[in-house]
């Protein structure tokens, strides 16, 4: 169900059904889209006429988030070795990590291996100082990569979170959806989280991708069924949110991002459509491309 004046706006679609397309980012500068790639293991960019193509890849693993920091020319990714991954290496399975490729050319500039096999550093954050915020839906961490740094700093211990999904910085703190629990704040040095509610006892749990414009949150809540998408306000000083309003209902998303008056989702993921155990379901229909969204901000 639309719960905006005006219907959301199909921008762009994906070349390919079968990419299970997990985040997306803008470069305003040039005009060019990214869109990651769980199956192929790839990075793909539109140009601004249209046209789709390779951008980069990792290697046979899963491309998960993207944080496009664009003062030092890099798009960073978050990668994992996930059984959706076509042609999967024995020697990648459980493996995850982080790898920044040079806005210009797409070529690899650093590449950092997270510290717990078995984990999949699915989400990222960019702080205004450069420092690479990412959460490990699986192993529940959460760390940052310093500018300048190879190595991870745990901000949580592994565990601390059972799912945690894509921070937001606000002030000095991380905004950080756990996917089973809620909403949390967590500064962003460390320490405990602390939980937030929201009005009328509002179900916080599901939340997936998150953005950031002026003083509202916006969010993929894609453990309802339909999925939507959210705006949210935090109190003046953070310790809670003060309102809800559901801006979109659609059959699948995962990611967004806001740019000039508008937000960007990317809608049609495939995740449906594979067994935790990575194999594709049977007999299925045709399914749409992965598509982008936009929906005027309110």
């Amino acid at each position: 169900m639309l719960l905006l004046q005006a219907p959301p706006a199909q921008v762009a679609v994906l070349p390919r059904r079968e990419l299970l397309a997990e985040d997306l980012a803008w470069d305003a500068p040039t005009g060019r889209w990214f869109v990651s790639s769980v199956h192929r293991g790839l990075i793909l960019t539109q140009s601004p006429e249209g046209s789709w193509r390779v951008f980069a890849s990792p290697g046979k693993v899963a491309v998960l988030a993207l944080a496009l920091d664009r003062p030092r020319h890099l798009l960073w990714a978050a990668w994992a070795g996930l059984p959706q991954v076509e042609g999967l290496g024995a020697d990648d399975a459980g493996r995850t990590g982080l790898v920044a490729f040079d806005l210009a050319t797409g070529l690899e500039r650093a590449r950092v291996e997270g510290a717990e096999r078995g984990g999949a550093l699915g989400d990222l954050a960019l702080g205004p100082d450069g420092t690479v915020y990412a959460s490990d839906g699986l192993k529940g961490g959460v760390y940052a990569l310093r500018p300048g740094s190879l190595a991870l700093e745990p901000l949580v211990p592994s565990g601390t979170f059972r799912s945690p999904q894509t921070p937001v910085v606000v002030g000095d703190s991380l905004l950080i959806p756990d996917y089973s629990r809620g909403l949390a704040l967590l500064p962003l040095e460390g320490g405990a989280p602390r939980w937030l509610t929201a009005p009328g006892g509002f179900d916080l749990r599901g939340l997936d991708g998150m953005a950031k414009s002026g003083k509202a949150i916006y969010a993929v809540q894609n453990g309802t069924s339909p999925n939507r998408v959210l705006e949210l306000f935090l109190a003046p000083d953070h310790s809670a949110i003060t309102f809800v309003k559901v801006l979109l209902r659609l059959p699948e998303a995962t990611h967004l991002v806001a740019h000039d008056g508008k937000l960007f989702v990317l809608a049609d993921n495939g995740w449906e459509r594979y067994r935790p155990s990575g194999q594709l379901l049977p007999d299925l229909p045709p399914e749409p491309a992965p598509h982008i969204l936009s929906i005027p901000l309110p």
